[in-house]
This record gives structure tokens, C-alpha cells and sequence, in this order.
């Protein structure tokens, strides 16, 4: 393929996600269904800090708490602002429209980063002579795949299970693209003899700007790190030590962001309780949602469990498959057992998990396409083919059903 065809192929699959992700976030955001339009009244108010100081935009904003990971709000402030100079909105309703466009055009923005992203890796790591078009197909299928769907186990499709392709929190996607850099960059990191102290100067970095969208992707990543790191040293018999102990110093700059984080989320839910803090109970908030939440948790990781049985001999010594299941236990174990006491079946620690299975995912993408190109037994290897397509279809069901009906929470039928 030229590459003037790969520019046309990559362009056009752009912009149809573009305007697939747009017409979905402005539909929702104007139905004020799921979390879109609320984040964007939030973003909104950051024009108070103009006039207000910090402690009393905590005390007063019923939300402040969003100042704990504000940057989002600001991508969505500033084109708030440009929308308003251009529009001069003056009734409700044309505030309400110019705050829904300004959220979907951010939400769209950081979709179509990831979708490049996704594109870059593929290029990297597949294998082959049709490699470029299958890069562009595998990142198409990576924004819509979601998990498995049946009725019996759990008879809302999203609720009570989870997702690689999040489409109602804006903060979700905008710390999406983040998590892919971080997972990559350590990946690399990892699989290099030496150790350059650059490379974990930039990955400390991307950590700590990911938390100022979401903590959720280092609060999933960091405990992820230290399993990967425990099981490597001991794997390589010590000769990763050093590796470890440098990442460790990596992650110093995330931990001492959590601490301001929680500062600042634990002043905004003191305003609603006092009892505010984190708490322990085994499937308190996905066993709200699902009545069999471990079964729901097979559907939803379907595909890497096919790829787990195929690559169960090289798990240990696959660095992209150890690291990509450090985060899903990781995620996992975060969702299963912890909860916050205030807004409890908010599924704070969910977020987590969800950027785990965009690691998940894409990792074990990337081994089924190389093991179709070493000539592996191809049976095995049709199965999560199969498997993988299934979460495609199940998850273009699921964007067709918010599109037409708004059908964010309910059953795919």
C-alpha cells in the first residue's frame, strides 16, 4: 500500500469515527442522558475561579470536586468560551446547545487521539503484508468493542459489567489516549536491557498529567506496576531489580498528586457526608448491578481469556501480556473489593478496570495477529478471532441503541 492510500484509509476512517462519536455525544448531551452534559456544566463553572477563590469554589460548586482532576473541564471551558464569543448565546436553550457542542467536540478530540494511537501501535507490532490495513480496521473495532452480551446472566448490557468502549464519561476518554502512552512507553522500557533514566522521567510525567484528567488510570496502573515488577525481578532472578527500583522512583511525583487529589475530593464530599472516605466489601458495587457478577466478568473479558489460553506457555516471559494482566487484576481486584462511602454505586473504582481492558485488549490483539503471521495451529487462533469479532458486534449494538433510543443503562433487546 502507497503511502498516499494509507493517508486516504487512515483519513477517512478519521473522520467516519468523528462523526459517528459526535452525533452520539451531541445526542446524549442534549438529552442530558449519562454524564456528558453535567461535566460540562461543571466546566462552565470554572469561570467562577475568576472571581472566587479555590476554598470558596470548594465550599460553594456542588461539584467542585472536579478541580481534584480538572483538565478536561478546562479543554471543554476553552471551547466553551470560543463557541460563546462566536454564538453570543442568550437564551437557555442556546447555552444548553452551545455547552453540548463544546463537550462533544472535546470528547470527539481525545476519541479520534486514541483511534491515532491505536492506528500507530498496530503499525508497530502487527505483522504481515496487509499490516497498514489491518492497523486501521483493528483501531476501528478497538473504539466500539464491548463485552459479551447475555441476557440470562446480566440483563443490562453495560451496567454490571464493563467496557473497552466507554461513550458517557467524558473524563473516560480523555485519559484514554494517556493510558495507552504510559502502557507502551514502560512496555518499552521493560523489554530493553538498559535502563535510561529519560525514559522513566517521561513516563513519570505522562502518569502525573494522566491524573489531572483521571486518577482512575494511575490508581489502576501503579499497584499493576509493582505485581509486574515483583513477578519480573523474580522471573529475570534479580537482574531487574534495578529496573524495578527506578520505576519505583517514577511513580513518586502520581503518589504525591494523589495525596492533593484526595485532599480535594475528600473537601467536596465532606459537603455531603461526613462519612466520606474508602471502604472494603467483596462485590459491593458490582454485585449491585449484576446478579452474577463473576460470570458477567467472563463475558466481559471473553476474548483476553481465549488469548490466555493460547499463550499460556509464554505468559511469564510476554512482557505485553504480564503487564497487560498486571492491570487487569489489578483493575479487577480495585472494582470487586473497594468502594467509596459517599455515592457509592457511582463505580468510582470501575474507571480502572475499563482502561485495564483497553490494555487487555489491544495486547492480546496484537499477539493473535503475530501468531496468525508465525504460522501458529490456526483452529485456536479462529476461535479468538471469533471471539474478538463478537465484542465488536456486541458493541456496535450497544452505540446503535444509545444513537436511535438514548439506551445507555437497559438491554441490547
Amino acid at each position: 500500500m502507497t503511502k498516499t492510500r494509507e493517508w486516504i484509509l487512515y483519513t477517512g476512517c478519521g473522520l467516519l469515527i468523528a462523526a459517528l462519536s459526535f452525533a452520539l455525544f451531541y445526542r446524549t448531551a442534549m438529552a442530558d442522558v449519562g454524564d456528558l452534559i453535567f461535566h460540562a456544566r461543571t466546566a462552565d463553572s470554572l469561570g467562577l475561579l475568576r472571581s472566587i477563590s479555590v476554598g470558596e469554589y470548594i465550599s460553594t460548586v456542588e461539584f467542585s470536586h472536579i478541580l481534584g482532576y480538572p483538565a478536561w473541564h478546562f479543554v471543554c471551558k476553552v471551547m466553551i468560551e470560543l463557541l460563546s464569543a462566536v454564538a453570543h448565546p442568550e437564551t437557555e436553550e442556546a447555552v444548553q446547545q452551545i455547552l453540548a457542542i463544546a463537550a462533544s467536540m472535546a470528547n470527539t478530540f481525545f476519541l479520534l487521539i486514541t483511534f491515532g494511537l491505536y492506528i500507530a501501535v498496530f503499525r508497530h507490532f502487527f505483522q504481515g503484508t496487509h499490516k497498514n490495513l489491518l492497523a486501521a480496521a483493528g483501531a476501528c473495532a478497538m473504539v466500539f468493542a464491548g463485552p459479551l452480551y447475555c441476557k440470562l446472566i446480566n440483563p443490562a448490557y453495560y451496567w454490571g459489567q464493563d467496557s473497552v468502549a466507554i461513550w458517557h464519561n467524558p473524563t473516560y476518554l480523555a485519559v484514554e489516549p494517556l493510558a495507552l502512552l504510559c502502557f507502551f512507553l514502560y512496555l518499552k522500557m521493560a523489554e530493553e536491557k538498559r535502563t535510561d533514566w529519560r525514559q522513566f522521567v517521561m513516563f513519570g510525567t505522562l502518569l502525573l498529567i494522566s491524573g489531572l484528567f483521571k486518577p482512575s488510570f494511575y490508581q489502576m496502573f501503579i499497584p499493576a506496576l509493582v505485581i509486574f515488577c515483583v513477578v519480573n525481578t523474580l522471573y529475570t532472578r534479580w537482574e531487574a531489580f534495578r529496573f524495578s527500583l527506578c520505576t519505583a522512583f517514577s511513580v513518586v511525583p502520581s503518589g504525591l498528586l494523589a495525596l492533593v487529589q484526595m485532599n480535594i475530593l475528600s473537601d467536596a464530599d465532606a459537603k455531603i457526608d461526613e462519612a466520606n472516605g474508602m471502604a472494603v466489601g467483596l462485590f459491593k458495587v458490582l454485585g449491585y448491578y449484576s446478579p452474577h457478577p463473576l460470570l458477567s466478568t467472563v463475558l466481559t473479558l471473553g476474548f483476553p481469556l481465549v488469548m490466555l489460553v493460547i499463550c499460556r506457555k509464554e505468559l511469564l516471559k510476554n512482557k505485553m501480556l504480564l503487564l497487560a494482566g498486571c492491570a487487569v487484576l489489578s483493575g479487577f481486584l480495585q472494582y470487586a473489593l473497594l468502594y467509596k462511602e459517599v455515592n457509592t454505586y457511582a463505580g468510582d473504582f470501575g474507571w480502572g478496570y475499563s482502561l485495564s481492558l483497553v490494555l487487555i485488549f489491544t495486547a492480546c490483539l496484537i499477539q493473535l495477529n503475530q501468531r496468525f503471521h508465525n504460522g501458529e495451529r490456526r483452529g485456536p487462533l479462529y476461535v479468538g478471532l471469533t471471539v474478538f469479532g463478537l465484542h465488536v458486534f456486541f458493541g456496535l449494538l450497544y452505540y446503535k441503541e444509545i444513537l436511535l433510543h438514548m439506551n445507555l443503562y437497559g438491554p441490547l433487546w
